[in-house]
């Protein structure tokens, strides 16, 4: 059968995005729009080509069967790839447990999401045409959060702080946290806090 190589190729460079995705973000720039779409473009090539060996294994004689390995092993990938867009293994769950989630969601859909780790570890994480993260270390006192960052990313510079602001009904219970580039700033970005262990992120010192 021809264009074997070919597509056996597009089948690498597709699984090799999909499933590497997570290990991109390390790479500044690297998880970008182009990325995707090129990974999305991919998809649809592989599904034409999918279509393509079906129609001709019907109205072909003598028939060529193995092209049911590669419409098989095209139909899987891509099915698989639908279910989990995000890669076949959630990487992120090995970080360790969240103790505190934090989002903004800004214009175009962009959103930015902070990650409070156990070990005083957190997790930077940006969403806009792309993705990528960062990993700091962080400090708890009171209502106030101290982060340092290696760089200064998005929202943040290497010396950061954040305040915790409690509800007026219910004071054990945070609803967003003030977020401050650097200690000079006096403009805070809020973040809505979705998800919060306030047992454990206590004992952080």
């Amino acid at each position: 059968m021809k264009g074997k190589k070919f597509i056996i190729t597009l089948l690498l460079i597709f699984s090799g995005i999909w499933f590497f995705q997570y290990f991109l973000c390390y790479i500044e720039g690297a998880h970008t729009i182009g990325v995707m779409l090129i990974g999305l473009f991919l998809w649809f090539v592989l599904f034409c080509i999918l279509l393509y060996q079906f129609i001709i294994l019907t109205i072909e004689n003598p028939k060529h069967y193995q092209r049911l390995n590669y419409i098989g092993l095209i139909f899987l990938i891509n099915l698989i790839s639908l279910a989990k867009p995000k890669g076949l293994i959630d990487w992120e769950k090995f970080e360790g447990e969240n103790l505190m989630v934090a989002e903004m969601e800004g214009t175009a859909n962009c959103r930015v999401i902070i990650k409070l780790r156990e070990n005083n570890i957190f997790k930077y994480s940006k969403s806009c045409f792309g993705i990528d993260f960062h990993f700091g270390t962080y400090k708890l006192s009171n209502d106030s959060i101290y982060f340092e960052l290696k760089n200064n990313v998005g929202y943040m510079d290497t010396l950061s702080y954040a305040t915790l602001l409690k509800s007026g009904t219910d004071s054990t219970k945070l609803l967003q946290m003030n977020l401050y580039r650097n200690f000079e700033d006096k403009r805070s970005v809020t973040f809505r806090i979705k998800e919060i262990k306030m047992n454990k992120l206590s004992k952080l010192k």
